[in-house]
């Protein structure tokens, strides 16, 4: 099989490995480079997710931007009037999207992999500067766990808010899988 020059877009580092999202994405990502890809990987790092920025492997582009996710509860009422989620909305960030527009203006590669839903606000970017088959790699369907949040909360405004967030994320859920290429599961929920 011949080598493939591949972008994975992460929500989070794979390293250190401290859950089980960043030690799916190390898996994919050792998979890869055992294979003889090429890859760049680009990744939020926050403060509950902080990059190990000291990796050496053949083959491997790292590069990691922080992102500040946490929950500001101003931006989250003001969302009530927006139609987006803010949910996703807490992972879209400029300086991420200019890194990222960087590195597909000097790479042509023949792969793009998400790394799950809350990286499908750079999907317009990649769509415009790459003809790469682009892959979604599902960690879960999203919008059932924030239902089920909804569902157990006993606060009427927090159950009530959470609910409209899950209306929000199921339709750029379904948006996201309508445009992609491919989409690869990792769980049957």
């Amino acid at each position: 099989m011949a080598s493939k020059e591949i972008l994975i877009i992460s929500h989070k580092p794979p390293y250190p490995k401290i859950d089980g999202g960043s030690i799916a994405i190390a898996q994919v990502l050792e998979t890869l480079l055992e294979e003889g890809h090429y890859v760049t990987l680009l990744c939020i790092e926050t403060d509950k997710h902080p990059a190990q920025t000291s990796i050496t492997k053949k083959n491997l582009k790292f590069k990691a931007i922080f992102v500040n996710t946490e929950l500001k509860i101003a931006s989250a009422l003001s969302n009530i009037f927006n139609t987006q989620s803010y949910i996703l909305s807490r992972f879209d960030n400029r300086l991420f999207r200019d890194e990222l527009k960087k590195i597909l203006k000097k790479n042509t590669f023949d792969t793009i992999l998400f790394e799950s839903l809350f990286t499908s606000t750079y999907y317009d970017t990649v769509n415009r500067l790459s003809n790469a088959i682009k892959i979604y790699r599902s960690h879960n369907i999203e919008h059932h766990i924030w239902s089920e949040q909804s569902n157990q909360n006993k606060n009427i405004l927090k159950k009530w808010y959470l609910k409209i967030q899950a209306k929000r994320l199921k339709n750029e859920e379904i948006k996201f899988w309508n445009t992609i290429d491919l989409i690869l599961s990792i769980s049957d929920n």
